[in-house]
């Protein structure tokens, strides 16, 4: 049974995270968070994922790359202090339908620095890409 670790289409969620990571590293005009805190959404409803109430799981993104942290499903997400116009602690989303065959994303660096996209999955097994139809976070800056 394959984990987030080994999960090709968690892969390249994860992938798309760590590209927004390093985006907001380096984009220091904005601010430099300190840590993205990632939350897993399962939804009943597509159309309402990645912002369901249904949290499965959440991860921190920071200098020492990327960790479950399944104890923070418990508590709620604070964006701390901001740093120039980017939080403290920005927040990323997602959800994988049920089928697997679409990620939604969604993200909130600042205020105004939110960001939704869709992505469709093409191919199967250890050949699986995401595809965006509006851009993804390595896309989208």
């Amino acid at each position: 049974m394959a984990t987030w670790k080994t999960d090709p289409l968690y892969r390249l969620v994860f992938r798309e995270v760590d590209q927004l990571w390093q985006h907001l590293q380096l984009d220091a005009q904005h601010g430099v968070p300190e840590a993205l805190r990632i939350e897993e959404h399962s939804s009943s409803d597509w159309e309402e994922a990645p912002h369901s109430a249904t949290l499965k799981d959440v991860w921190i993104h920071d200098q020492f790359g990327l960790r479950l942290f399944p104890g923070l499903r418990r508590l709620p997400h604070e964006f701390g202090e901001p740093r120039g116009d980017t939080w403290q602690f920005p927040l990323v989303r997602f959800s994988i339908s049920p089928d697997r065959s679409q990620v939604a994303f969604a993200y909130e660096a600042g205020a105004d620095r939110r960001h939704d996209v869709e992505f469709s999955v093409e191919g199967t097994g250890d050949l699986v890409q995401l595809h965006q139809e509006e851009g993804s976070f390595s896309g989208s800056f």
